[in-house]
């Protein structure tokens, strides 16, 4: 039940990662390769995707799938 929490009280971290690094790497890959806003726009939607990946696995591995 403890670990439950634990995963729980990570998801905004989880979530937040995935975006940020997204749009941080396309804006990166932008300014390298003079493609702004590019990459920024794929990369932040990668980013958000995979995101909701996390969610969506969070669900179905606790109980509030179950509900």
């Amino acid at each position: 039940m403890l670990r439950e929490g634990y995963r729980i009280s990570a998801i905004g971290l989880e979530i937040a990662l995935c975006v940020v690094l997204g749009l941080g790497g396309g804006l990166w890959l932008d300014r390298r390769f003079g493609t702004f806003p590019l990459l920024m726009m794929l990369l932040g939607a990668a980013g958000i995707a995979a995101s909701i990946k996390v969610v969506v696995r969070l669900i179905r591995h606790t109980d509030l799938g179950e509900k």
